[in-house]
């Protein structure tokens, strides 16, 4: 295999892995709003909803962006590790953080505390959208970049085959393995921290896969690498606080 397959496989399955991960954070957090609404058709209806407007969005905005000059698709390579670093920092802490606004609003509705029942009934509908949106919106962005830097070194017919192909097989390994190995063996909270352990490596790899180092995403995705194996020796502690808010201290 040339050098020239080797990284064209090698990216693609970058990808892979990072539709993946993008799928863990998805059933993670209607996991937990599943697990205190008890409203599963409604849930994926709306979630899933909103991650393929995000995602239809990213993608459309990113096509629109011109990549024909070696500065255009300098520009390209800086954003796609980018984007697969905010993936990692949208697992390591957006998501987390959403899931304990979740059972916090649950605490205040269980306890009548500062706001009226009906409003923090709708607020644990609300909280997720947003964040959902906009894992989305990163996970779209990024295909018509990784279709950029491999028209390059393919033809388009087999690009788009092989990235649609290779992201839909990602997301549908990512939500097998939550479903059958994440969730039963570590909860949403480590299930979230892997997702972002995933994504950061992802990163890191494709920043040297395409010989393009920035600083600044080199730093930041090693911060979430690292904050993401805190977060897999902490996460249980945050699963029991989140039970507590939930059903009671």
């Amino acid at each position: 295999m040339s050098e020239s397959s080797l990284r064209f496989y090698s990216l693609v399955l970058a990808l892979f892995f990072v539709a993946a991960a993008s799928m863990v954070q998805v059933f993670a957090l209607v996991s937990v709003l599943t697990y205190i609404l008890n409203a599963r058709l409604a849930l994926y209806t709306l979630y899933f909803g909103a991650f393929l407007f995000g995602m239809g969005t990213g993608s459309y905005l990113s096509s629109q962006v011109k990549r024909t000059t070696k500065r255009e698709i300098s520009a390209t390579r800086n954003n796609l590790t980018r984007f697969q670093m905010w993936l990692s920092g949208t697992a390591a802490i957006l998501m987390p953080a959403t899931c304990m606004l979740i059972a916090a609003t649950e605490y205040l509705r269980r306890t009548h505390t500062l706001l009226p029942q009906e409003v923090t009934s709708v607020l644990l509908w609300c909280w997720g959208i947003l964040p959902i949106a906009y894992l989305g919106y990163l996970t779209g962005r990024q295909l018509p970049m990784v279709a950029a830097i491999l028209k390059k070194r393919a033809a388009e017919d087999q690009v788009v085959r092989f990235l649609f192909g290779y992201d839909y097989a990602g997301a549908l390994v990512g939500a097998v393995l939550f479903l059958l190995v994440l969730f039963p063996q570590f909860g949403v909270f480590r299930s979230l921290y892997v997702s972002a352990f995933v994504s950061a490596l992802a990163s890191l790899f494709v920043q040297g896969l395409l010989s393009f180092w920035n600083r600044q995403v080199f730093l930041r995705s090693a911060f979430f690498l690292l904050l993401s194996v805190l977060g897999l020796y902490y996460g249980t502690t945050l699963e029991i606080l989140m039970d507590n808010l939930v059903f009671g201290f």
